[in-house]
């Protein structure tokens, strides 16, 4: 999980190759298990883990059941989309910040878009607001970018650009990132540990992507997991909406249903 250790590695001409574990602590040793068990068995070819969204994901009436529940459609201002995605997009480009709750949950530690709180990396004030609403992070925990795989050249100034699909890996960031994800890299040396978004691997967030970037201009955007801190990454829809409910946050996409504590401002 050592971002720094793994760009060491990564960057050695005595390594090949590079594929760090995703989530690497005691909820992988099952998956190492099975790997071990299929080289005793004989098996020597095996591909690397790309798609890691293996967790539970949830129907519209569970969705709607829960929005009942907890009497959200009388508390905030909610409305269905055909194509939230659209709709996020637009809030992400005017500096809204929107917790994201859609398809299956992500395996372990890193919030991969779809349990996550998404804000315009280029927007100087979000770290402020998203630390007063909902996060609380010491200064030297970054936040970090998820970034279309079509702009990786664009933002990747490191020589060696091996894939990154699980923000296991820090990379040199160049001046153009600079600008583009100033509040996604880190405040100190300006290394990054992206998720690169593919359209194979993650086809709806990369749909929200490249909306975003039609709109801004810019082909990522800031993500953290989409929790208050101290507490696990929302794993339900009620999980969400209590997270919701007891911080800041003033937006939530939750599947295809838009919430808005105020019909005024997005921030």
């Amino acid at each position: 999980m050592n971002v720094k250790v793994n760009k060491l590695l990564m960057e050695s001409p005595s390594i090949e190759r590079l594929w760090a574990m995703p989530s690497a602590s005691d909820e992988s040793s099952p998956i190492g298990a099975a790997y071990l068990a299929n080289r005793e068995l004989g098996v020597r070819d095996f591909a690397p883990i790309t798609n890691v969204y293996w967790g539970p994901s949830f129907s519209p009436s569970e969705v709607e059941n829960a929005l009942m529940e907890t009497g959200a459609f009388g508390r905030y201002v909610v409305t269905r989309h055909d194509d939230v995605n659209a709709e996020v997009a637009r809030l992400l480009s005017a500096g809204g910040i929107v917790a994201r709750f859609r398809g299956r949950m992500e395996f372990g530690a890193r919030a991969l878009g779809n349990r996550s709180i998404l804000a315009h990396p280029g927007n100087p004030d979000v770290i402020r607001i998203i630390n007063e609403q909902v996060k609380n992070r010491d200064f030297w925990m970054p936040f970090a970018p998820s970034i279309l795989t079509e702009w990786v050249d664009r933002y990747v100034a490191s020589a060696v650009k091996t894939p990154s699909p699980h923000m296991m890996v820090g990379f040199e960031s160049t001046a153009l990132a600079r600008i583009h994800l100033r509040t996604a890299l880190h405040p100190y040396d300006l290394t990054m540990r992206p998720q690169m978004v593919t359209h194979e691997d993650a086809p709806d967030y990369h749909d929200l992507l490249t909306k975003f970037a039609a709109l801004a201009g810019t082909g990522g955007v800031l993500n953290t997991s989409f929790n208050i801190h101290g507490k696990p990454i929302a794993m339900s829809p009620r999980d969400a909406l209590t997270a919701f409910a007891e911080s800041g946050l003033k937006v939530l996409a939750l599947e295809n249903f838009l919430l808005l504590k105020s019909s005024l401002g997005v921030t």
